[in-house]
């Protein structure tokens, strides 16, 4: 009887297979496409996660960072905030740019976790230069370089106001469209 049953259910699959512009044809496309694609959308769950993931860690960074340059009140917040805590967030600065650049997000979505990575890049690299240009025009022209200014500017504000103000909008505007669910483009 099982054998019987089996007959039936094939020359029915058959003629529903057959049948032309069949919703039964279009699912049948979709469960053979579907082993193929959950391979491809497992890849792309575990990029989307890792890019939420060093979003966060670089946000939990630039507290860290920022408190340091500007609670300088709080003892040894020098120490903990030192070039290590500044190497790092450029390489999560670094991480996010190349994992939002690969993640499928809408455009806007894209744009602010890519600010996010580059503020913190930024913010890294220009504290790190700032110290280097210093050192070296002090090496270069001697001491009194620096005696009508008193430091390096350039990198000095790149450092301290800009990238944080860009790190800042790039970190609410993520936020902003994590919260409303906005962040990847059907």
């Amino acid at each position: 009887m099982l054998k019987e049953n089996g007959k039936v259910f094939n020359i029915w699959f058959r003629i529903l297979k057959e049948l032309p512009g069949s919703l039964f044809k279009e699912h049948l496309e979709n469960i053979k496409g579907r082993k193929k694609m959950s391979a491809i959308n497992t890849t792309k769950n575990k990029i989307y996660i890792s890019t939420i993931t060093v979003f966060w860690i670089t946000f939990a960074l630039f507290i860290i960072v920022t408190a340091g340059m500007y609670l300088y009140v709080v003892p040894y917040i020098g120490i903990i905030t030192g070039v290590y805590l500044r190497v790092l967030i450029s390489i999560m600065g670094i991480a996010l740019i190349i994992l939002a650049a690969k993640t499928i997000f809408s455009k806007i979505s894209k744009v602010f976790f890519i600010l996010t990575g580059a503020a913190a890049l930024g913010m890294g690299l220009s504290a790190v230069l700032h110290n280097l240009v210093f050192a070296l025009l002090i090496k270069i022209f001697g001491e009194g370089v620096w005696a009508g200014m008193g430091d390096e500017p350039v990198f000095f504000i790149l450092a301290t106001i800009i990238c944080p103000l860009a790190l800042l909008v790039g970190i609410i505007g993520s936020i902003v469209l994590l919260k409303k669910k906005k962040v990847i483009a059907y």
